[in-house]
């Protein structure tokens, strides 16, 4: 497998840490537990979009793109680290984000929407569902800027796209890598699952470099993840010319039970755990992504999902800059109060 035959443009800086969290290990009675810090890959606050967007953005670079139209929802992690990734290589970007109502604006800039505006992004909003995004929002935009002599190079499915996807093949081997110098046998990586990428990354990593290492995936929105990972994983296997099994949604360990009342949606049991990573390893986790992954996880250490003897990988996806907008119910719901709301008014993420 050629990835280096692909263009890349260094934005982090890798490898990020691979470390243990003993005092949740022991907490938690075992396994024993292992976080790799992608959420200290270098560019903007950190996260795992650094990795895609480091062929993403070499992509778009030798094509003569100089804007970047691409988006998710208003705090958007995967649109912070697009706009800090193309200003890093001399290109501005146009966001488009689903929101309650057309060119809405927060009563409160904080966040991603904050860091959004520190760095001077066009953010557009439309009232749109975000199949209408990918649909035709995003090609729209595109013309647009090409009747006024741009070169747009959209960028889809927040990086899950089989170049964006090289940069988690790439991020097994180097886990394998750190633990091989540790003497450190990785049993399991688990990996919150949203578009789908990095989880499909991870699998096609573990297959092609035979490391023996399984992929756990715990969905953190609606949607048949396995469905969706399987169809990523054969794309990019494709896209590869990769020897490998077609993978069917059966092959994908995804667990989808964890969602709660639907993606950015806020309960106690999700602060609980967000409180008991920081109260016993002093890491942040967010409540859309890594926190409601870490729930799943001990869920299924409670159950007995693992022995006690694996060795546990939890990916760290960063997204930390979403603690602050969750600032209200984070505190009422460590206090046993009732939050002023659970779901965020800023509408779909």
């Amino acid at each position: 497998m050629q990835i280096a035959n692909y263009p890349r443009i260094k934005l982090g800086e890798f490898p990020t840490p691979l470390q243990e969290m003993p005092h949740l290990t022991k907490a938690l009675g075992g396994p024993r537990l292992l976080i790799k810090r992608d959420d200290m890959s270098g560019l903007a606050l950190g996260g795992n979009k650094t990795r895609k967007l480091e062929f993403l953005v070499a992509d778009a670079k030798k094509k003569g793109a100089d804007v970047i139209v691409t988006g998710a929802g208003l705090q958007s992690n995967w649109s912070t680290q697009v706009i800090a990734a193309g200003l890093k290589c001399g290109m501005k970007s146009v966001i488009c984000s689903t929101g309650p109502k057309d060119k809405y604006r927060p009563d409160l800039y904080n966040g991603n929407i904050l860091l959004h505006y520190v760095m001077g992004t066009e953010v557009r909003v439309f009232p749109v569902e975000f199949s209408e995004l990918y649909g035709h929002v995003f090609n729209d935009v595109a013309e647009e800027l090409r009747k006024k002599g741009h070169n747009p190079y959209i960028m889809m499915y927040a990086g899950s796209t089989p170049i964006g996807q090289l940069g988690y093949i790439n991020a097994m081997l180097e886990m394998y890598n750190q633990a091989t110098a540790k003497e450190t046998t990785i049993d399991y990586v688990v990996t919150g699952c949203g578009s789908g990428g990095t989880t499909a990354g991870l699998i096609l990593g573990a297959a092609a470099f035979n490391t023996g290492i399984k992929v756990v995936g715990m969905a953190v929105s609606p949607g048949d993840k396995a469905a969706l990972v399987a169809g990523r994983v054969n794309e990019t296997a494709d896209f590869l010319n990769l020897k490998l099994p077609k993978a069917g949604p059966s092959d994908i360990a995804m667990f989808t039970n964890y969602v709660g009342e639907g993606y950015g949606a806020i309960n106690k049991e999700l602060v609980e755990t967000i409180n008991l990573v920081a109260r016993t390893e002093g890491i942040f986790l967010d409540p859309v992504y890594t926190g409601k992954t870490m729930m799943g996880l001990i869920d299924l250490i409670k159950k007995g999902y693992f022995k006690k003897s694996d060795t546990v990988v939890f990916l760290h996806t960063g997204g930390q800059a979403n603690l602050y907008p969750f600032a209200d119910p984070i505190v009422a719901l460590s206090e046993s109060k009732t939050p002023s709301w659970t779901k965020s008014p800023w509408g779909m993420w």
